[in-house]
């Protein structure tokens, strides 16, 4: 009997849980493409802020955008670097194309990344 319910088993798993499976790794692999997504839209928008030049009005904005880019960096980014940004001392630099950002991207405040030597 127990050799005749082993098939039957098998055939139960693969219906049933096998398509559950399938299921749920597909929902966990949304979601997560859905979150990278979303980070991405913030980084992107924190980059936007932080190449604006600095002033007393934009402070706050700049502080928020700051975070938004040190958390979501793979790359930690230190709290000198950080509080650089921040204060506008320096800035991001777009590329050539004027998007996305620039290897060598980060220029002292008033001056184009090109002129670094």
């Amino acid at each position: 009997m127990a050799e005749k319910s082993s098939p039957l088993i098998l055939k139960i798993i693969e219906v049933i849980f096998l398509p559950l499976v399938i299921a749920v790794v597909g929902w966990k692999l949304q979601a997560t493409l859905a979150d990278n997504s979303v980070k991405l839209s913030y980084v992107q928008l924190a980059v936007e802020v932080l190449r604006e030049p600095a002033g007393d009005t934009n402070r706050p904005l700049r502080s928020w955008a700051v975070e938004v880019f040190r958390k979501n960096s793979e790359i930690p980014v230190s709290s000198e670097l950080a509080e650089e940004l921040r204060d506008g001392r320096i800035s991001l630099a777009a590329n050539a194309q004027g998007s996305g950002v620039a290897v060598g991207a980060l220029a002292p405040t008033g001056t184009a990344s090109g002129d670094l030597k």
